[in-house]
C-alpha cells in the first residue's frame, strides 16, 4: 500500500512537470531580437543608428534602451516605442553627443501579443572627447518637454502615464491629448500626505522623484532643476509652470516689454514757511545752564533755527534736556536745547514737563 502511494505521488509530480513544460512551450516568446550594429565593445561617436532585427509571427512592439554607466536604470532611446517590425534594418537612433563619455549597455526588447518577449544586449563605449554635453539647454514649463506629440507624431504625456504603470492607467477621455489639467483631476493633492484626490498618489509625489533622480532630466538632455517646472511667486509659493516658457540661454523668461512709462525724478520741494514765524522777531529768553529743564516723554521733531517755518530736519529722543533759550512768537513757543547738536529747536507742544525756573522774559 505504501509503495502504491509513492508511485502515485511520483506520477503526479511527473505529470505536473510535463504540464509546466508544455505551458512554457505554449507561451514561449515567438519574437526575434537581434542587434547587428554596433557590435559588442565597439566605440561609438556622434549620431548612432542601432541596427538589427525585431520581428516575429506574433510581433507586438519593440523598444531600444540604454543604461548609464553603473546605474542599471534603463532609458528609452528617442522616448519612443515602435509598433512596426524591422528585419535587418535601423531599429532606433541615439545622439551620443548628449551622453557623457563612458561604457553603456544597449538593449533591444521585442514583445509578442502573448505578453512574452526576447531581448538582445551589447555594451559599447561612448567617446566623443567633449568636456561637456551639447544638450538643449534650459527648458521651462511642463509642456516644454512633455509635448502633446513630438515631430514624429508620437504621444508622450499620457503614454508616459501608461508606460510608468505597466499599461494599468485608467483610460482618459482626451487620450493622448491629455493635459496637465486632466492629470490634476485625479492627482491634485488631497491634503492627506502624498495621496491624490482620486488617485493613490498626488502628481507632486510622482513627479518630484521621477525628475530628481533622472539623469536624463538633470544632466544629459535638459539641464533640469526645480526652476524648470516652477516659478517662485511674490508670496514665496512655488507656482507650477504648466505651459512652455520662452527663455534665453540662462533660463531667464523672454518677456515682450512694453514702452516704459517715464516717471520723473523726485524734486526737492522747499517747505512753505510759516509767515507768523519768519516775518517776526521773537521775544528771546536766555537761560543759565541748569536753570530750565525740558522733559520729553516721546521722540520730538527737531528743527534748525532756519527751518522753524518749514519741515523738521531731525528728531530728538525721549529724555531730560537743559534748555539754553526760548523763542516766543505770536503763534508758538520754541525751546533750544543745550545737550544736542543742530537741529536743536523743538516746539513747546513736544514738551511733557518743564523743571526749574523756566519763566520767559516779559
Amino acid at each position: 500500500m505504501q509503495k502504491k502511494i509513492f508511485v502515485s505521488i511520483a506520477l503526479t509530480a511527473a505529470l505536473f512537470a510535463a504540464l509546466v513544460g508544455l505551458a512554457r512551450y505554449a507561451f514561449a516568446a515567438t519574437s526575434t531580437a537581434q542587434i547587428t550594429f554596433p557590435s559588442a565593445n565597439a566605440t561609438v561617436t556622434g549620431a548612432l543608428d542601432v541596427r538589427g532585427t525585431a520581428a516575429g509571427p506574433d510581433f507586438d512592439y519593440y523598444k531600444v534602451e540604454f543604461a548609464f554607466p553603473g546605474s542599471g536604470a534603463w532609458v528609452l532611446a528617442g522616448n519612443k516605442i515602435y509598433y512596426e517590425p524591422v528585419t535587418d534594418g535601423t531599429l532606433a537612433s541615439l545622439d551620443t553627443t548628449k551622453l557623457p563619455d563612458g561604457d553603456y549597455a544597449l538593449r533591444l526588447l521585442v514583445a509578442d501579443k502573448n505578453g512574452q518577449y526576447n531581448t538582445a544586449q551589447v555594451v559599447v563605449a561612448v567617446n566623443n572627447t567633449k568636456s561637456q554635453h551639447t544638450g538643449k539647454g534650459p527648458e521651462r514649463g511642463c509642456m516644454a518637454c512633455h509635448v502633446q506629440r513630438d515631430e514624429t507624431g508620437f504621444p508622450t504625456l499620457y503614454w508616459e502615464a501608461l508606460y510608468a504603470t505597466d499599461n494599468d492607467h485608467p483610460t482618459l477621455a482626451n487620450g493622448y491629448a491629455a493635459t496637465y489639467a486632466d492629470c490634476m483631476n485625479c492627482h491634485a493633492s488631497s491634503g492627506q500626505g502624498d495621496r491624490g484626490v482620486g488617485a493613490p498618489l498626488s502628481l507632486r509625489a510622482i513627479v518630484h522623484p521621477a525628475h530628481s533622480f533622472s539623469k536624463l532630466f538633470t544632466e544629459i538632455e535638459y539641464d533640469g532643476n526645480c526652476f524648470s517646472c516652477h516659478n517662485v511667486a511674490a508670496d514665496g509659493k512655488w507656482d507650477v509652470l504648466v505651459d512652455a516658457m520662452l527663455v534665453n540661454d540662462k533660463g531667464v523668461p523672454l518677456v515682450i516689454k512694453a514702452t516704459p512709462t517715464l516717471i520723473p525724478a523726485p524734486t526737492n520741494v522747499p517747505p512753505t514757511p510759516d509767515p507768523a514765524i519768519y516775518n517776526q522777531v521773537p521775544k528771546t529768553t536766555v537761560f543759565e545752564p541748569g536753570q530750565c529743564t525740558a522733559v520729553l516723554n516721546a521722540p520730538a521733531p527737531a528743527y534748525t533755527s532756519s527751518a522753524l517755518g518749514g519741515q523738521p530736519n531731525g528728531e530728538i529722543p525721549p529724555g531730560e534736556y537743559s534748555v539754553g533759550a526760548a523763542a516766543q512768537y505770536s503763534t508758538s513757543l520754541w525751546y533750544m536745547l543745550n545737550e544736542v547738536t543742530s537741529p536743536n529747536y523743538i516746539n513747546s507742544t513736544s514738551v511733557a514737563e518743564l523743571k526749574g525756573n523756566c519763566n520767559l522774559t516779559p
